[in-house]
């Protein structure tokens, strides 16, 4: 599974949202209501005609804000402990700041 980070960067570098014009990606929607006003309303002020692309990028933004919360409330909730067998543990790398979560599960 690819991680909303990555979904992000895929419709980027593809131009899937924009059509190519390499636009910076729009602020972070407060959450997922009302997508469809804010996808009408970045289509017109930047003449975008796949109002489902715009919409879908928003989504995958609010997902990897959700992500990202996520991620910074785990560490924040393991730090300090010591790590035993069972539990999750993240790697974030340092220079992407990427994160990874391993569990005894996914461990062969």
């Amino acid at each position: 599974m690819l991680s909303q980070a990555k979904h992000l960067t895929k419709i980027r570098k593809e131009g899937l949202w924009d059509g190519g014009r390499n636009l910076p990606l729009p602020e972070v929607p407060p959450d997922m209501s009302d997508l469809d006003t804010r996808a009408e309303e970045l289509c017109a002020k930047h003449g975008l005609e796949d109002r489902a692309a715009v919409k879908e990028l928003l989504q995958r933004l609010v997902l990897a804000d959700d992500e990202a919360s996520g991620n910074q409330a785990e560490y924040e909730r393991q730090q300090g402990h010591i790590v035993r067998y069972e539990d999750a543990v993240q790697l974030e790398h340092v220079i992407t700041g990427r994160v990874i979560t391993l569990t005894k599960n996914q461990v062969s």
